[in-house]
């Protein structure tokens, strides 16, 4: 592969992941509206039921911007060897570490917090007020 060709690689996998990126914080805005909708009504079963599901629909686009990530630092890797004057990397190289976590870790801060507003704060005020107006019916 050529020089430019390592480089559109790299790009178009830059794209997947963020595109990947941004198809799961659709997917988090979505159930925040659903629990901000019908938080309260829910049945218990069926607002776990939701969560585990919705849990299992965050993983393929969690992964993928975790591997298009991967791609993107080995294409800058081999691009770095193969090609060491390059102008098209910067002289010095982002640890993939770094790029991850800094992808990785508000993703999954969207998904536990989007589970807390779910279960331990929406669902937990209606849980009250259920316990209060059986009181006063009493």
């Amino acid at each position: 592969m050529s020089e430019f060709e390592i480089f559109e690689a790299m790009m178009i996998a830059m794209n997947l992941a963020v595109t990947a990126s941004m198809n799961f914080v659709a997917i988090v805005f979505a159930y925040l509206v659903a629990a901000f909708v019908a938080g309260k009504s829910l049945p218990r079963g069926v607002a776990i039921g939701t969560s585990l599901i919705y849990t299992v629909f965050l993983i393929p686009p969690f992964n993928g911007t975790i591997n298009n990530l991967r791609r993107v630092y080995d294409g800058d890797v081999v691009i770095r060897a193969t090609y060491p004057e390059s102008w098209l990397v910067p002289s010095d190289p982002t640890s993939f570490e770094l790029l991850a976590f800094l992808f990785a870790f508000p993703m999954l801060a969207g998904w536990l917090g989007s589970l807390y507003y779910m279960h331990l704060y929406t669902r937990r005020d209606s849980n009250q007020t259920d316990d209060k107006g059986s009181r006063s019916d009493a």
